[in-house]
């Protein structure tokens, strides 16, 4: 890439300084700082793909570890648990017999240490439900999910704080979006900070109104990650790049980083060639441009 190279100014791995973004940053530290002081935020960055949403997410995840915050951070949810169990592998089947042909016992999960404090969840078998457990699909077998998930927040954050972050939740499900809209209305009492980011123009309208009811606490806050202005662009490229190449690459890329980073990687642009001056192809004969 054409300027900077090197990791000055926060600089990400790729070399890449970040620019600009002072008013998100300075979100970041007072919501972390009322995390660390025992208080819930709720943070949304919203912008246009490639505008630097996950880049500003990892600075927040870098902030928090300084501060010794646990953080927990997803890099997307384009692929849902449930399509990640349909694409396993499959083994190959084996015949229902064990060895000599005597019936294979059934499988039974070992038991597996739970969190301090939490329940066992009742297991299925043969279809049926416990005694007493609502469907699955009920609205209060959703809302006891959603609780129980709340609780978990709370153990974890308990040692020292949490800091929660998911990227791309623009391709969340449903039952996602509605486990977050659950934990902004019955935020968690412990010190949390849940962190998302999306595209506008995918987000569901569910998720823009939970984004939306956010606001009306303290803790909520909406950024908006614009693109980069002129002044940005010749910052981020460097003092090795001329004033005209930054207007052009600037233009080009409408301030978008990760279009601008693409563009700063080419070469100057050359002026094309005439057609006539290479128009004589592997077969030896000329072309007709008329």
């Amino acid at each position: 890439m054409e300027g900077r190279t090197g990791h000055d100014n926060g600089a990400a791995p790729s070399g890449v300084p970040l620019v600009g973004r002072r008013d998100v940053l300075r979100v970041f530290e007072e919501s972390l700082d009322a995390t660390a002081a025992d208080a819930f935020r709720f943070l949304a960055l919203v912008g246009e793909p490639g505008a630097g949403k996950t880049r500003l997410l990892t600075e927040l995840s870098n902030a928090a570890e300084a501060r010794k915050l646990a953080t927990l951070a997803q890099p997307g949810l384009g692929v849902r648990a449930g399509d990640a169990v349909r694409r396993r592998r499959r083994r190959p089947r084996r015949p229902p017999g064990g060895p000599r042909g005597r019936p294979r016992p059934r499988h039974r999960p070992a038991a597996r240490p739970g969190v301090p404090g939490a329940r066992r969840l009742p297991q299925r078998r043969g279809g049926r439900r416990p005694p007493g457990s609502a469907p699955v699909a009920t609205p209060v077998a959703r809302y006891q999910l959603y609780r129980a998930v709340r609780r978990l927040l709370e153990e974890v954050a308990a040692p020292s704080g949490l800091v929660l972050i998911l990227d791309d939740v623009h391709w969340a499900d449903n039952a996602t979006i509605e486990l977050l809209d659950h934990l902004v209305r019955h935020p968690p009492r412990a010190r949390v900070l849940i962190a998302v980011a999306y595209r506008p123009a995918q987000a569901s309208a569910r998720l823009a109104a939970l984004v939306q009811a956010s606001l009306r606490d303290e803790g909520g806050h909406r950024l908006t990650v614009k693109p980069l202005t002129q002044a940005e662009v010749a910052e981020m490229l460097g003092p090795g790049v001329s004033g005209a190449r930054c207007s052009e690459l600037y233009r080009a890329s409408g301030g978008n980083p990760f279009y601008l980073e693409a563009l700063a990687r080419t070469r100057e642009p050359s002026p094309p060639a005439t057609p006539r001056a290479s128009c004589r192809p592997p077969c030896g004969r000329r072309c007709n441009w008329s």
